[in-house]
């Protein structure tokens, strides 16, 4: 099975990375909800949600629900999901509000630079650039109802690691957040709980 990694984060939370390299009639096949809509990539990162979500809970027969802005919503957990090239994550709480996002390392972050990166902003490494783009999505998903831009927030100045936490400023509410982040050869987590 390739769940690479489950990590308990507090006495009820827990996050969750799955390399998506099996065949998809490996994958655990839910019986509770109809996946027929969906294509072969789409239909991969869904059946590996549902398999997250059963590592994570141990039980089948929960299903993923979606709000009106398409947030992912689980009876009973606050939950957030990322795929990236490959790879899905899977941050999952009974009492705290989440969010996490991943992306796979590639240079093609920086044509997109002007849509997250603010001028008082400074990193210049492609860890530095992906850390702060992830951050900014799971600081999104950790801020779903406020629709936030990506430019109402700013990622307070820090030297990229392996592993490290950033602070991200939510500069509509005047509010900071920790975000936690790993950068590795395939790949840049980051999550928020708060």
């Amino acid at each position: 099975m390739p769940l690479t990694r489950k990590q308990r984060l507090d006495e009820d939370s827990w996050l969750a990375i799955w390399k998506m390299d099996e065949p998809l009639d490996c994958l655990p096949q839910p019986r509770q909800v109809d996946l027929s809509q969906y294509k072969t990539q789409r239909l991969r990162e869904k059946l590996t949600e549902y398999a997250l979500l059963s590592e994570l809970t141990h039980n089948d027969g929960l299903i993923i629900n979606h709000d009106s802005d398409g947030a992912p919503q689980v009876e009973g957990f606050h939950v957030s999901i990322s795929h990236t090239k490959g790879w899905a994550a899977m941050i999952l709480s009974r009492h705290h509000r989440n969010g996490i996002d991943m992306e796979y390392v590639s240079y093609r972050v920086n044509k997109i630079l002007p849509r997250f990166m603010r001028n008082d902003e400074t990193q210049d490494t492609l860890y530095g650039i992906l850390i702060t783009w992830c951050a900014k999505e799971a600081a999104y998903k950790y801020y779903h109802e406020q629709h936030l831009g990506l430019l109402e927030m700013r990622l307070l100045h820090f030297t990229p690691q392996e592993t490290g936490v950033a602070c991200l400023e939510n500069l509509r509410q005047g509010e900071r957040v920790t975000v936690n982040y790993e950068a590795n050869d395939d790949f840049v987590l980051t999550f928020i709980m708060e």
